[in-house]
């Protein structure tokens, strides 16, 4: 099975959002790893879903120089690993 996959380093998703969702769509983009997205919590209106997509998206809550998010197509299955990741640090 072929898939595409794509990362940015965005510097900051604010004013990308329509260029994203242009990306997916005509790329066929299957999943996409945005990292320095630069959201806050309070901010969170910014990271949206596109139609035919899901995001999970994660922000530093100190400073609003860090963050990722993940766009991935609807018909994906992806295991959510935040319940798996708990036990990292105690391996």
């Amino acid at each position: 099975m072929k898939m595409n996959i794509f990362a940015w380093n965005i510097n900051s998703i604010r004013s990308k959002m329509e260029f994203i969702e242009k990306l997916l769509k005509n790329c066929d983009v299957d999943i996409l790893l945005v990292t320095e997205t630069k959201i806050q919590t309070t901010h969170e209106k910014e990271v949206r879903a596109i139609d035919g997509y899901n995001v999970i998206w994660n922000s530093n809550k100190t400073s609003s120089y860090h963050g990722t998010a993940f766009f991935y197509k609807s018909s994906i299955n992806v295991e959510v690993l935040q319940t798996k990741l708990a036990n990292v640090n105690k391996i």
